[in-house]
């Protein structure tokens, strides 16, 4: 994200800023921060005025980010975010069907699954990071240095503080992501009632076809044999022809407009016999 662990509403213009003037923001950067709250005070708020307090400090700060803490529950945070998604996503499934929408749905929905179980994924492993740390700063409070102030934060609490926030996050993004699941499965169920309605619909209509068909098949001989049996059959009246000139003509006709039809529909079967025609060949020659 370009540098930015902070979110609130000027997210966007931190994305445009300059990386040089972005570390140097504490409202955005996490770096910035950190030398605003100690560049002040110094080490007086430290428990221990230690290089190890300090890296903890560091470690806790940058670990549970990107947050909204410093700007307040009113800022948005990216929990909030794909919970919206998420919404959209729910109401999409229950537009009217139109044919590729619901493949990019689902696609979309397999896009923000992986996003979201990666950011699961990477939590929990901070988790596992900070249970380390923990353990680390309760042997590390243990040992005997000077106290620099003791009403200071010590290690082990500040620590505490970076699992609480990184758990609760772990915890939103966990039950959003079954959400996710669960509902890409209904996705899929109401789809599939679709298509059984729509394969139901499709069958009465080629029952239409059928009977139509039918008809069509029974009565064509018929018109064939009476428009043929009433034309004159010695011949086309006021012409030199005969009924073979027309038999010549229309047969030929005829056979040329059913196999350019023929060769129309079965064009793509026709195209990879040839290309496997080619390929025998040519391996032949080989």
């Amino acid at each position: 994200m370009r540098g930015v662990n902070y979110l609130d509403k000027e997210l966007s213009n931190h994305l445009q800023e300059p990386s040089e003037c972005l570390f140097g923001n504490p409202d955005a950067s996490a770096l910035g921060q950190i030398w605003k709250a100690f560049s002040s005070s110094g080490t007086k708020g430290w428990y221990k005025a230690t290089v190890e307090w300090f890296l903890v400090y560091l470690m806790t700060e940058i670990i549970c980010t990107p947050h909204s803490i410093s700007q307040g529950h009113n800022a948005p945070t990216v929990q909030f975010a794909y919970q919206n998604i998420i919404q959209d996503f729910k109401r999409r499934r229950f537009e009217d069907w139109k044919r590729g929408d619901s493949v990019k749905l689902v696609r979309d929905y397999i896009k923000c699954v992986d996003e979201i179980a990666l950011l699961v994924h990477l939590m929990s492993k901070q988790l596992d990071i900070l249970y380390l740390l923990k353990k680390d700063c309760h042997e590390l409070d243990k040992e005997e240095s000077p106290v620099n102030n003791p009403d200071g934060k010590k290690t082990e609490t500040r620590v505490d503080w970076a699992i609480s926030i990184v758990e609760e996050h772990h915890s939103v993004l966990e039950t959003m992501l079954k959400d996710l699941r669960m509902s890409m499965i209904a996705l899929f169920q109401l789809r599939s009632i679709e298509q059984n309605d729509l394969a139901i619909a499709a069958d009465s209509q080629n029952k239409a076809i059928l009977a139509f068909t039918g008809v069509t098949i029974i009565f064509l001989p018929l018109s064939f044999f009476a428009t043929y049996f009433g034309m004159n059959l010695r011949g086309v009246i006021n012409t030199k022809y005969d009924e073979h000139y027309f038999w010549r003509l229309c047969g030929s006709l005829a056979f040329v407009v059913i196999f350019l039809t023929i060769l129309f529909a079965y064009r793509g079967s026709l195209a990879r016999l040839l290309r496997r025609w080619r390929r025998r060949i040519a391996s032949s020659e080989v």
